[in-house]
Order: structure tokens, then sequence, then C-alpha cells
């Protein structure tokens, strides 16, 4: 550097030859006085504040002032001192050491501090983006993203901390304002991590981004991450995209998150994973193009609402229990069940539409129920139902798979109720098969088939199948394989039921149903119905 420094202070010019002093004192009262670092009239300087990590300055070290961008990009010597005094990172002291600057205090009366003054380079364009260090994470209390442009990698919070007696966040100024990119290093962009479980704070207001369009650079971990017990943390007005991991990837235990007014999207991996824990609430999301998937919730006792997820196989995989799913739309799951759920117990999943997708909804759930769910134009079945005692109660299906035999309704399960059903087949070259039964003692009520060519029902070595106030599907139309199947509240017995067939010995459980039993032996066949002592007494 030349024999002076200029500089700019309060929108005067002035010079200050190599090796002038400034009252530190002074100068950093004038920078608080400017409202440097200050956020709805707070300042975060003080004059009684000392610099916790200052080092002794050499007796002839320069001392400058001036703003960021005129910093010199070396030291004169050892010591050497600069004050930014304007711009987003006003009032920060860097000091020359071991050939590198290092910021060395922040004069903060608060945790709160902002990132920009963190910054060890850029300028905050989309171009030339404010280069943040992993300190900027504080040990509780808010980081404040600036409008601007962010690049970054390991941001995270210190495992040691007390978390039960603060918490951290990083807030930005809007999801179109404030961006913060991934510079594509190993590990994740952010992670909360911790030893202990405690109050986390989380991530609000802006642009979370990987490098997933860059063929030659690629985020390697997740862009939000959380670890050990993190719980009660906040996501809200985000877009997180661009992850070759998963966008928001929170270990158990997240209990208590609350995740919402969000737009998370092409991520490799899972948009959203949630990996246990309880109490959580997703609201209001858009989650688009999850390679792995879109929201896994393997937590409990938890809610969704509110979300639209697009061109993710599954779409929603439900891996906790007792859940509440409502008013959810899924489309183009091409690849796999627009929602899927596990081995899991007591999911109420309601009022969700389910559009072009491979299957509408898979299950292996126990005590599971489904209410006011319609599915549209499904590549294969609309419903697989694997669990046992799942409910499912106004289905409405238009449009299945093409394939021959392959139904709207495909139940495996033992113990399932399907009531209000309507399907319907536009397609000409559609299948039309109601439903294939393969579970033992199912029950589909109140279910319409509609349009002029004929229903088929599948009942697959499924004992005693109930199939009642069914439109759509006849004797002729029934392929019965099972074991005294139920069609409107009529079977077939090969013989006489007083003494052979399947409905020998079964009286009872026909008068409790009110059914009428046909010995097909006969021509033309004969009717039997069971009294209240379990009798068969032909009626015709």
């Amino acid at each position: 550097m030349s024999g002076h420094k200029t500089l700019v202070t309060n929108d005067e010019y002035f010079v200050m030859t190599k090796g002038q002093r400034y009252d530190r004192r002074t100068v950093l009262r004038g920078t608080a006085a400017l409202g440097a670092g200050s956020l709805a009239g707070c300042s975060m300087f003080s004059e009684e504040t000392q610099p916790a990590q200052s080092a002794e300055p050499l007796r002839d070290a320069p001392r400058w002032v001036g703003p960021q961008e005129a910093r010199p990009e070396s030291g004169e010597q050892a010591g050497h001192e600069y004050l930014v005094d304007r711009g987003p990172q006003q009032g920060t002291l860097y000091i020359w050491r071991e050939d590198k600057w290092h910021r060395i205090d922040e004069h903060a009366e608060s945790r709160d501090r902002f990132a920009a003054q963190s910054a060890t380079g850029g300028s905050g364009t989309p171009d030339d983006p404010w280069t943040l260090e992993a300190d900027v994470v504080p040990d509780g209390g808010t980081v404040y993203f600036q409008p601007g442009n962010y690049a970054a990698s390991a941001l995270a919070t210190p495992p040691a901390a007390d978390y039960e007696q603060t918490a951290m966040y990083l807030r930005g100024a809007g999801v179109r304002t404030t961006t913060l990119t991934d510079d594509a290093t190993d590990g994740s962009l952010i992670t909360f991590q911790s030893d202990s479980s405690g109050n986390f704070g989380g991530v609000s207001d802006m642009s979370v981004l990987g490098q997933f369009p860059d063929k030659d650079k690629r985020s390697k971990g997740h862009l939000i991450h959380g670890t050990g017990k993190i719980i009660d943390t906040l996501y809200e007005n985000l877009i997180v995209r661009y992850s070759w991991g998963d966008g928001l990837r929170l270990e158990a235990s997240t209990s208590g998150t609350r995740l919402r007014n969000s737009w998370i999207e092409n991520n490799f991996g899972w948009n959203v994973y949630l990996g246990g824990g309880t109490r959580l609430k997703l609201s209001n999301l858009h989650i688009v193009t999850g390679k792995s998937g879109g929201i896994y919730l393997r937590p409990s006792y938890s809610q969704v609402s509110g979300v639209s997820i697009v061109n993710c196989s599954p779409g929603l995989e439900l891996a906790g229990a007792n859940n509440t799913v409502t008013n959810v739309y899924v489309t183009d799951a091409e690849e796999g069940p627009a929602i899927r759920e596990g081995d899991v117990t007591g999911n109420v999943v309601s009022n969700t539409t389910i559009k072009a997708s491979a299957v509408g909804i898979a299950t292996d759930g126990t005590r599971s129920q489904y209410t006011n769910v319609g599915v549209f134009n499904a590549k294969r079945e609309a419903v697989r139902l694997n669990g046992t005692g799942v409910s499912v109660t106004g289905l409405t299906v238009s449009g299945f798979a093409s394939a021959s035999n392959v139904p709207a309704i495909d139940c495996s399960g033992s113990n399932c109720r399907l009531t209000g059903v309507s399907l319907a087949q536009p397609s000409r070259d559609g299948t039309t098969v109601a439903a294939r039964i393969s579970g033992s003692h199912t029950t589909l009520s109140n279910i319409v088939c509609q349009g002029t060519k004929p229903w088929q029902l599948i009942v697959d070595n499924a004992v005693e199948t109930v199939l009642d106030s069914v439109r759509g599907v006849t004797f002729g139309t029934l392929k019965d394989k099972g074991t005294r199947t139920l069609l409107n509240r009529q079977g077939t017995n090969a013989g006489d039921p007083r003494s052979t067939g399947e409905w020998n010995g079964h009286g009872g459980y026909a008068s409790a149903m009110g059914a009428t039993v046909w010995n097909t032996n006969t021509t033309p066949w004969t009717a039997f119905r069971a009294d209240g002592a379990g009798n068969w007494v032909q009626t015709v």
C-alpha cells in the first residue's frame, strides 16, 4: 500500500497516514451511533463491551478505518488492524496475524449478529457472494442474513452448548431476497447438532441452495441437517433445493419440529426426511421432485396438513404411528405409491387427492383410517390394502390400470373395511375389475361401479368376504374362489348346507349377516336361510 489510506466515513473523505493511530473506543462509539449492526432500533454495540478475543496490538502497528472493499489484501505487519466503518460489516475489526486477516472481536451487546459481518470475502452479489466461515453460527442467539447472496459450508451449532438455556436461529430477509448456497465441499450446509436434547431454534426467510444443476459441482451432504436429540426447531418461509443428499434431514429425535410455508424441491435424496420423535407439525408446503421421495415421516403423534407433493415416489411415506394427515395433494408419483404406509398403527389420512401416480395408496398399516380420498388416473391399482383392520371411507376412483385383471382395489390384508366407494373407468381400454380380495374377513359396502361395461370382482382364497350394497357386480361377474363370500347378502354353496359345503356348520354366521345361501347343485338353485339358532331352513 502507498503512504496513505483514503477512507470514507459518514459521507466525508479524509486521509490517514500510515501508522496514524485512531482511538478505538471513539471509533466504536461512532459506529454504534450510526446504527451499525442494529435491528429494530436496538444497537448491537456497547461502549462498555470489551473485545472478547483481541490480542494486545503492537505499539507501532497500523490502525486503519474504511469500508470492507478497501481493506488491503495483506497487512503491513503483524498486529495491523482494520476497522470496517460502513456497509453490512460495519463495526467489524480485523487484525493481521500469521499471514492472514483475523476477525478478532464483534463488540456485540447480545448474541445476535449479522452474517455479512462475518464474511471473509465477497460483496453479496450472485456472482460474488459473501463467503462465510463455520463460526458464523453463534453459541446461542440469532444470525441475521441481510438481503444478498452468501456461500458457505459446514455451518454447525456447537454440540456442547447448553441448549436448555438458549436457541440458535438463522434468519434471512425473505426467500427471494436472501440466498445461502452450499459451496459444494464435504458435509451438510447447515447442521444442528447436540450431545444432549434442548431447544434449538431454526432457519427462516431465505433460500437454501445446493449445486445440483451444476454437474461439475455437487453438494455432497444435506442442505439442512439435524443430528442428535434435536427438538423444537422451527423451519419456515424457505426455499430448499438442489442437494445431492436430502433437502431437510432431521435425525431422531425431531420432537416438536415445525416446518411450514416452504417450497422444497429438486433434491437427489428425500426432499424432507424426519427420522423420529413426536408432536411435529408440517403445514403449507410445496414438495417437488425428490429422487428418493417427497416426505419421509417416521415420528408419531404428528400432523401434516396443506401439503402438495409433485413428482416424488413415494410422495408421502408414513413410517410412524398415530399421525394425522389432511388436505394433501399428490400428483405424478410415477415410480411408486403416492402415499405409502409401513407396518405401523393408527394413522389417520383424510381429504386427500391423488392424481397420475403409479399407485394411489399402499398400506401395510394396522387400524389405519382413510377418509374422503380421491384417486384419479392411477397407472396400476388405486388402493393396495396389505395391513390389518384398515378402514377406508369415502373413496372415489376415476381411471386406473389398463392392464388385464389389475383391480382398482387390491386387498390382501385382513379385517379391512371399505365403505362408500365410487369406481369409474373412463378409458375404453381400461380394465373394469373393481376389487381383488385375498385377505380374510374383508367388508366392502356401498360400492357403486359406474358405466355400462360389466364390472368384475375377484375373491381369491379369502374367508368370509362381505360385499354389501354393491352396484354393477353380479354373481355372473363375481369370480369367487373364496370361502363363505357374500354378495349383497347372498352366498353360494355346492350342495345342501345342512349336510355339506363351505356353509355347513356356519348357520350362526349366516343368521347374523341376514344371508341367503343358494345350493348351486340344483336346477334351479335352492335357497336356504339360517334361523336364530343357526339351523338351516330351505326357503324355496
